[in-house]
């Protein structure tokens, strides 16, 4: 399903370079999922996903 969701979302983006981070219970015990579900990355809570979000927005934008 979750890999569905990133499918779409990306198909409806007006973004090409649209990033999508997933995260909760069910991807800790399988983080090797994350990639499965097409996400770019995970984050089990809000402060790292904070992390996360700055880290993508660094590997596109270097200068960021």
């Amino acid at each position: 399903r979750l890999q569905r969701q990133s499918n779409n979302l990306r198909a409806r983006s007006c973004n090409p370079n649209l990033k999508i981070i997933v995260g909760g219970g069910a991807l800790v015990a399988q983080p090797l999922r994350v990639a499965e579900v097409g996400a770019d990355g995970y984050s089990p809570d809000a402060e790292t996903a904070s992390a996360i979000c700055s880290q993508l927005l660094e590997e596109k934008n270097p200068s960021y």
